[in-house]
C-alpha cells in the first residue's frame, strides 16, 4: 500500500548574519559597546564602518538615528558605508544618538595585553569578532557567557576592566 506523501510547509528562512548580529546588539547594548571598542582598536576603517553599521541598525535604523544626531541621513547612510569616513564631530553625534561615547586609552605596553588590559578578555573579544565576522550566533552567545565569567581587574581608581 503506498502512503501519501504529504507537502511540507515551507521553512522560514533562517536568520541573515547580519540579521543575527544586529538582534544580538540589540538584546546586550554592554556587548555592542565591547565589540565597538574591539573593532576601533584594532580594526580597519572597513571593519569599524560595518561595526557601527550594525550597531546603529540595533539602535534603531540609520534613519533614526539620523534624527537623533540632527545628521543628514543620506549623509549618515554614506558615512556608514564601507568606504564612508565621517567626520569626528559626526561620529560622535551617532554615538551619542546611541548612548555611548569615544574615548581614549593608554596603548598596552607589554605585548598581549589588548584594550582592557587583560590578554585572556582580549582573546575573547578577538574571537567573538571572528565568529561575528562568520555569523555563527550559537558560538557567539557561548563567548558572551565565558565573558561574563572572565575574572576582572581593578585599576588604581577602582574600575573593572
Amino acid at each position: 500500500m503506498k502512503q501519501a506523501v504529504q507537502a511540507r510547509a515551507p521553512r522560514a528562512a533562517s536568520e541573515t548574519h547580519e540579521e543575527g548580529t544586529v538582534a544580538t546588539f540589540r538584546r546586550q547594548p554592554k556587548f555592542a559597546a565591547a565589540y565597538l571598542n574591539a573593532v576601533f582598536g584594532d580594526g580597519d576603517q572597513q571593519e569599524i564602518m560595518t561595526a557601527l553599521r550594525y550597531v546603529a541598525e540595533a539602535f534603531g535604523g540609520v534613519a533614526q538615528l539620523a534624527r537623533k544626531a540632527r545628521l543628514n541621513p543620506t549623509t549618515l547612510y554614506r558615512s556608514l558605508s564601507g568606504n564612508g569616513n565621517p567626520e569626528l564631530r559626526s561620529l560622535t553625534a551617532i554615538l551619542n544618538a546611541m548612548g555611548m561615547r569615544l574615548g581614549v586609552s593608554r596603548a598596552a605596553s607589554s605585548a598581549g595585553r589588548g584594550l582592557a588590559g587583560s590578554p585572556q578578555l582580549t582573546e575573547i573579544i578577538s574571537r567573538a569578532r571572528a565568529e561575528v565576522r562568520r555569523g555563527n550566533v550559537t558560538t557567539l552567545a557561548a563567548l558572551k557567557r565565558e565573558l561574563r565569567r572572565t575574572p576582572r581587574r581593578r585599576t588604581k581608581t577602582g574600575a573593572r576592566v
